[in-house]
């Protein structure tokens, strides 16, 4: 578990203490947390662009860590009243339905997306966000429908996406991309090869 920030300190709201002092607050404390590993996120000083990126390079060398979180020290908190840096992980993976309760005035806006994982088609989540989009791209992705049940309308073959996400989970082998974004339609990418690597 990552900590950032801290709000309340001994009973007391602190919201509206500078970021400094928060930070002062929040590594004063002790925390208990049995079979869990607490990590407090480092607080760094940049005054430009460049010592930012130096300092975003250097966070994500970390294990646990994703990106960093850019305020002014003397910031009140304020709920994404910041700028945040992350890095992305790029996969392509299979579009092999629509579902049928995202689909408005023959728009769909939420696919099923599978890839193959150990020699086996695997559902790996449902992507919405669509980058840089317009209503016709959503609407390519759409092919002839092979059958439907009460959620989805399977495509008769499936759609190679190239996706973005902020990590790939896997929870006792139920495998999820997180905050999955289509890029692109990739239409030079043979089916067989969207495999998803949990080790790389």
């Amino acid at each position: 578990v990552a900590c950032h920030d801290i709000i309340y300190h001994a009973g007391n709201d602190i919201r509206f203490e500078p970021l400094s002092r928060r930070k002062e607050m929040l590594n004063s404390l002790q925390f208990v947390s049995p079979g869990r590993v607490i990590i407090l996120s480092a607080l760094g000083q940049a005054a430009t662009l460049q010592e930012i990126m130096r300092l975003y390079e250097e966070a994500i060398k970390q294990p646990l860590v994703e990106g960093v979180v850019v305020k002014p020290l003397n910031s009140i908190y304020k709920h994404n009243a910041n700028l945040k840096i992350k890095v992305w992980k790029t996969e392509d993976v299979l579009l092999t339905a629509a579902r049928k309760d995202s689909i408005h005035d023959g728009i769909p806006w939420t696919f099923r997306m599978e890839a193959m994982i150990d020699g086996k088609q695997t559902y790996i989540g449902d992507v919405s966000s669509y980058e840089n989009h317009t209503r016709e791209d959503r609407k390519e992705i759409m092919r002839p429908i092979a059958r439907e049940d009460n959620n989805w309308l399977w495509f008769d073959r499936p759609v190679v996406a190239e996706i973005r996400c902020h990590e790939i989970l896997n929870l006792k082998g139920d495998v999820r991309l997180r905050e999955p974004v289509i890029k692109r339609i990739r239409e030079d990418k043979p089916i067989e090869e969207c495999i998803l690597s949990l080790f790389g």
